[in-house]
């Protein structure tokens, strides 16, 4: 255990000279997008999640608006002006699914603004019994 702490310290140090520091935010290779689209796509700078808010999904479903009226989604963009515009899943059972799709594509919006920071906030993060609490 003390030589994952001393490995932690080590890596922090290296910043501990520079006037200023920077964070870069950094995403994986690996990535969820399998599940949308026919293809998995890279997805490797904020500015490449801005391209899944119009991208067509691998599939598509029906919301039914308040007066009765269906219509296909089948991207991002289109999900979330049905769902504020008062459209709901037909079934029940199917609204989860739409409210899950929802959130990942906010999660998304996020993600592409996502830019550099020159603030940690690791310092004040303590690794101890009370971090499952």
């Amino acid at each position: 255990m003390n030589y994952l702490y001393v490995c932690i310290l080590a890596i922090f140090s290296f910043n501990c000279g520079a006037t200023s520091l920077v964070i870069k935010s950094s995403f994986s290779n690996k990535n969820g997008t399998y599940a949308f689209f026919d293809e998995q796509i890279s997805l490797t700078q904020a500015k490449d999640f801005l391209s899944l808010e119009t991208k067509i999904w691998s599939y598509e479903f029906d919301l039914e608006s308040p007066s009765g009226e269906f219509e296909k989604v089948e991207t991002c963009k289109v999900l979330t002006k049905k769902i504020e515009d008062g459209y709901q899943a037909f079934r029940y059972s199917e609204q989860k699914v739409a409210n899950a799709r929802r959130l990942t594509c906010e999660m998304w919006r996020v993600m592409s603004k996502l830019t550099s920071s020159d603030i940690s906030y690791v310092s004040g993060f303590e690794h101890d019994l009370n971090l499952p609490k």
